[in-house]
């Protein structure tokens, strides 16, 4: 009696969950076979591509030598932030006086020559208007005044410039009238001031000039031997950065002055910086070892005090341009099948039924696909959702 009543509660048990078993199973059967519908549309689709580069100045600018000398004072550190007007280096020159005794004695001699030749000229028109003298006589003094005043002009620029260089705070014009002696005792008040100070033309970084610019490749110091025109440092404005990335010829044409970038570094892991693409090159730098390269300048216009503080010139930068194409399809990925050696959809025609239809597919995100053909906006595709 009581191996009966075991057994009828073991087999209670066993239909139990043997029904059990059939609903779970029929409840998986209606999910697999449940249909799901989707409407193709045309959107938006972002790729990101990854450079790496190196920080610069958002805008350099030289500082040259003015004078051939030698650098007798310093006054920055380079990296040091600089101010505009700000003393960078006094060059000590023989030069000086040199160029300003030229300066100002061929200035002097060619006032008294216009002055000779306008008088000469002011003759003959009185004359021509006369008719005691030809036509060519005329217009060959009336020639000789206006190159002897473009010469006049071109000795007075040379004065003003030594002037300028010297801090001498005179117009050339107050030297016209000069005597011998006058010109001397300007000349030994000269040999007290050999020293020429060359100031700041912006604020920025002092950065050691590249040689490409004109910089030599040496960093200069006290006692260095500079040129007339050699540039001496560059000041570098980190109100903003630029990068420079190489980008190849796969992708060089997908990327546009004006697109969206975005900056980072691990030296500087908590900002994220925005920017456009600012210039892409033309022209490829072959590289033997690789496809050519495509010079490209991002820029970030505008850095924050905080971004200044812990983002400096020669840090490593990563890039990220966002590559955006519009008018794309995008379509689940599970409703894609193959069938042969071709990518299929069910198409939901206008009568209701399923029309297997062929398309070319691209590019494939975690749950998406990018359909390049065989589907349209309006569409609609169905397909069973086996993730239910």
């Amino acid at each position: 009696m009581k191996n009966s009543s075991i057994k009828s509660i073991l087999g209670i048990g066993i239909l139990a969950a043997a029904l059990a078993i059939a609903a779970c199973g029929d409840n998986t059967k209606k999910h697999q076979a449940q249909e799901q519908s989707y409407t193709v549309k045309e959107e938006t689709i972002t790729t990101p591509l990854y450079f790496s580069g190196t920080v610069s100045p958002l805008d350099i600018k030289n500082v040259v030598s003015p004078i051939d000398g030698i650098i007798n004072e310093q006054y920055f550190k380079y990296g040091q932030e600089i101010k505009e007007g700000e003393d960078l280096f006094t060059i000590a020159s023989s030069k000086l006086e040199e160029d300003f005794h030229s300066a100002i004695t061929n200035y002097i001699s060619k006032v008294d020559e216009y002055e000779d030749k306008q008088r000469k000229f002011q003759g003959s028109e009185e004359l021509w208007k006369l008719e005691f003298i030809s036509r060519n006589e005329y217009f060959t003094d009336k020639n000789a005044a206006a190159e002897s005043y473009l010469s006049l002009l071109e000795a007075r620029y040379k004065l003003k410039r030594i002037l300028q260089q010297l801090g001498i705070k005179k117009s050339p014009e107050e030297y016209k009238f000069q005597s011998t002696e006058a010109v001397n005792k300007a000349l030994e008040k000269l040999k007290k001031r050999d020293r020429l100070t060359v100031k700041s033309t912006s604020d920025g970084i002092a950065l050691q000039a590249d040689k490409s610019s004109g910089g030599s490749s040496e960093t200069l110091n006290i006692g260095s031997e500079v040129k007339n025109g050699q540039v001496l440092l560059s000041i570098g404005d980190m109100a903003g950065l630029t990068v420079a990335i190489a980008v190849n010829e796969i992708d060089v044409n997908q990327i546009k002055p004006g697109q969206k970038i975005t900056v980072s570094g691990s030296a500087f892991p908590e900002h994220e910086l925005k920017g456009v693409v600012k210039s892409v090159d033309s022209q490829a730098k072959a590289d033997s070892s690789s496809l050519p390269t495509f010079p490209v300048v991002v820029t970030v216009p505008k850095l924050t005090p905080e971004q200044r503080k812990t983002i400096h010139v020669g840090m490593t930068a990563k890039v990220k341009i966002d590559l955006e194409e519009k008018g794309a399809i995008m379509i689940p990925l599970e409703s894609v099948f193959q069938e042969g050696r071709q990518t299929m959809v069910n198409v939901r025609g206008k009568d209701g039924k399923l029309n297997k239809t062929p398309i070319r597919t691209g590019k494939t995100t975690e749950s998406s696909i990018q359909v390049m053909s065989g589907l349209k906006p309006g569409d609609v595709i169905v397909y069973r959702n086996e993730a239910n």
